[in-house]
């Protein structure tokens, strides 16, 4: 089996979206990333799961040089980028983040994957 036969037959490869979530990153190894573009809440579509819908994601996403997905950047790795790199966010542009999954109690599931960075 190649690699890219093994790529594809991964969960993540398997239901491929527009964004980034931590099941699409390592466990045991960060993945770095550098920052292209960050757009603002509300000015980035998603489909609603609910409504079948494409409705504005209300939070900030961010684009990376290495993958055209987006991440939806919640308020915790926010705050963890902005330890390091100022709390403007249009300064955060060429900055290298080294994001990685972290398991959590999550929308009322346990082991939940979800996306952390590294400091």
């Amino acid at each position: 089996m190649t690699d890219k036969t093994k790529q594809k037959l991964t969960l993540a490869g398997q239901f491929p979206g527009k964004f980034i979530e931590g099941i699409h990153l390592d466990e045991h190894k960060p993945t770095e990333l550098t920052i292209k573009e960050v757009k603002g809440a509300g000015t980035v579509l998603a489909m609603d799961p609910q409504s079948g819908q494409e409705k504005p994601v209300g939070k900030p996403v961010i684009y990376f040089e290495e993958t055209p997905k987006g991440w939806i950047l919640n308020k915790t790795n926010a705050r963890t980028v902005a330890l390091d790199h100022g709390q403007n966010m249009e300064k955060w542009v060429g900055v290298k983040v080294k994001l990685y999954q972290a398991r959590v109690n999550a929308f009322g599931k346990p082991n939940t994957p979800v996306i952390r960075v590294m400091r």
